[in-house]
C-alpha cells in the first residue's frame, strides 16, 4: 500500500513546538502563569508522533529482518541525521554553563564534573544517567529518541505479522493501552521506590517514556489499517471535519487549563494526543486540509531545528540581557525576540540541510523525478 504524505501533522508539530517554547521560556519570567499541561501536551505529541512516524515510514519499505546488523545500521542512520545540530547546540551551551570563574577560582573538581557531564551528553547518555537537563536542556529528547529507535525494526517486523490478522486493530489498541500503563507504572515506581523527581528527568528516561513511544508505534499501525480496510470512510468529509473540530476544541481546553493538578490530568495529554494523531494522520476532514496548506507545512518542516535551537537562544538572551523583569511589555519583547530568532535560525539551517541533501544526491546522478519523493518522505519522517 502506498501511503500518502501527512502534511497536516507537520503544522501540528509547529504548534507543539510553540507550547514547549512557551513552557521553557516561562522559567525566566516572574509571575508567569504555570500551566504544566501545555508543556506536557507538546512533549507527548512529539513522543507519540516519533513512534507513529517510525511505523508509518518503515511500513513503506520492505520488511526488515530484526537482526543486530540491520538494527545497528538503522540506529546509525538516525544518529547521523540528528547528531550534527545536537552537537553544535550543546557545545554553544557549554560555553555559558562552564564559566571561566571555575578556572580562576581553582574549582577543578567542579570543572571535572562539568567535563564528565559534557562527555555523557555527547554520548547521549544524560537521560540514562538521570541528568537530562544539563547544557542544552532540550536535547534530552533527541538522546532518548535515538535510544528508543532501537525498538523500531523489531516492532515493525512484529507488527507486520499482527496486521495480517482479522482483529489486528484491536490488538494494536491493546498494545497502545499497555504502553501507556507501562509508562505510568514506571513513573510511579521511579517516584515512590527510587524517590526520583522531575528534576532528575523521570519523564525523560527511555525506560520510563518508552511505553508511550510504543503506543505511538501502535497508533501508526492503527492508522495504516484504517486506510487499508475502510477506504470508504474518507468520503464522510463532513463527519470527519466535525471530529477534527471536536478534537481541536478539547486540545485547546486542555492546554489552557489553569486549575489544580492531579494524576488524571497528567494522563489526559497522552490520551488526547492519541486521538489527535489518529484523526489528523487520516486527514479526511477540512481542518486537515487547512493545516496542509503550503506555508503552514513549512513551519512544521523547520520544527526539528527550532526545537534544538530555542533553549540555547533563550539561555543566551537571558544571561546577556538579564531577562527577569516584571514588565509585561519587556517580557513580551523577550518572548517575541527569542521565538522569532529561533525560527529564523531554524529556517536557515533547514534550507542549508536541504541544499546539501540535494547536492549530495546530484553527485550520485539521481534525477529530479527520483529526488522529489526522497525529499517529501524525509520531511515527514522527522518527528521533531
Amino acid at each position: 500500500m502506498k501511503l500518502n504524505r501527512v502534511n497536516q501533522v507537520q503544522f501540528l508539530r509547529f504548534v507543539a513546538f510553540f507550547l514547549l517554547f512557551a513552557y521553557h521560556a516561562s522559567f525566566w519570567i516572574p509571575n508567569y502563569p504555570d500551566n504544566q499541561l501545555s508543556g506536557l501536551f507538546g512533549l507527548f505529541y512529539f513522543l507519540l508522533l516519533s513512534g507513529v512516524m517510525a511505523s508509518y515510514s518503515l511500513y513503506q519499505k520492505n520488511d526488515i529482518e530484526p537482526t543486530a546488523k540491520n538494527i545497528f545500521k538503522y540506529f546509525r542512520q538516525k544518529l547521523v541525521k540528528f547528531y550534527p545540530l545536537y552537537f553544535i547546540t550543546n557545545l554553544l551551551a557549554v560555553i555559558y554553563t562552564v564559566p571561566s570563574l571555575m578556572v580562576a577560582s581553582h574549582s577543578y573538581r567542579e570543572l571535572l564534573v562539568k567535563g564528565l557531564e559534557f562527555v555523557a551528553t555527547m554520548l547521549m547518555c544524560q537521560t540514562l544517567l538521570f541528568k537530562p537537563y544539563i547544557y542544552n536542556a532540550a536535547s534530552w529528547y533527541i538522546a532518548s529518541i535515538i535510544w528508543l529507535s532501537l525498538l523500531n525494526i523489531p516492532f515493525s517486523h512484529y507488527s507486520r505479522k499482527i496486521m495480517k490478522k482479522d482483529k489486528a486493530i484491536r490488538k494494536f489498541v491493546l498494545i497502545a493501552v499497555l504502553g501507556i500503563v507501562y509508562s505510568l507504572m514506571a513513573a510511579v515506581m521511579a517516584t515512590t521506590v527510587f524517590h526520583l523527581d522531575e528534576s532528575q528527568g523521570i519523564t525523560a528516561h527511555p525506560f520510563i517514556i518508552g511505553g508511550v513511544y510504543v503506543t505511538g508505534m501502535a497508533i501508526g499501525n492503527i492508522v495504516i489499517l484504517i486506510r487499508e480496510r475502510y477506504p470508504s470512510i474518507r468520503l464522510n468529509k463532513r463527519l470527519f471535519t466535525g471530529i477534527e473540530l471536536a478534537v481541536v476544541a478539547m486540545s485547546v481546553a486542555t492546554i489552557t487549563y489553569q486549575g489544580p493538578a492531579n494524576p488524571v490530568l497528567f494522563v489526559l495529554p497522552i490520551i488526547l494526543n492519541c486521538f489527535v494523531l489518529i484523526v489528523f494522520m487520516l486527514g479526511y476532514g477540512n481542518v486537515s486540509k487547512l493545516f496542509a496548506k503550503k506555508n503552514l507545512v513549512k513551519l512544521g518542516n523547520i520544527t526539528f531545528e527550532a526545537y534544538l535551537i530555542h533553549q540555547v537562544v533563550i539561555f543566551l538572551f537571558a544571561n546577556v540581557n538579564n531577562w527577569a523583569t516584571d514588565s509585561r511589555l519587556g517580557n513580551l519583547y523577550a518572548l517575541t525576540f527569542c521565538f522569532v530568532t529561533s525560527l529564523v535560525l531554524a529556517f536557515i539551517l533547514h534550507q542549508a540541510k536541504q541544499n546539501w541533501y540535494i547536492d549530495s544526491h546530484k553527485t550520485k546522478q539521481i534525477s529530479t523525478s527520483e529526488l522529489q519523493p526522497i525529499r517529501n518522505s524525509a520531511a515527514i519522517e522527522n518527528a521533531i
